[in-house]
């Protein structure tokens, strides 16, 4: 019998629904279930121990469409959940932010700018089997 599998890979923006109003740059994961009304694959905010699949590239309003940048390349743009250094390794948080506070969030890489405050951009390039 010829072999049937063709690998396949996600290569840029993924649309999906939005499960809750998700910010612009606020890491998603998908849910375990899809949509009761649409069957869609949703997603929603990821918190600091979720495994998340990207960060959305615009805002999306509950049940609207949300683009995703997958975590697949080299590096990623997120939202800063407080101050962060540039070089440290950051994490996951909750609200779908990111910090390089000492805690349990997931690994996600090492901040390529600093950020001063909450809600700012920070460049971060994926390392997540980074410990600290």
């Amino acid at each position: 019998m010829p072999n049937m599998y063709q690998p396949s890979t996600i290569e840029g923006p993924v649309t999906f629904q939005a499960n809750g109003a998700i910010g612009q740059g606020i890491r998603v994961k998908v849910d375990s279930t899809l949509d009761a009304t649409t069957g869609q694959v949703t997603v929603s905010i990821a918190g600091a121990a979720d495994k998340s699949i990207g960060t959305a590239r615009d805002a999306a309003v509950d049940n609207g469409q949300v683009t995703v940048l997958p975590i697949s390349g080299v590096s990623g743009v997120y939202v800063s959940a407080g101050a962060v250094a540039l070089g440290s390794l950051v994490k996951g948080t909750a609200a779908g932010k990111v910090d390089d506070a000492v805690g349990t969030g997931e690994h996600l890489g090492i901040a390529l700018n600093a950020a001063a405050a909450v809600d700012e951009w920070v460049l971060v390039m994926h390392s997540p089997n980074m410990t600290g």
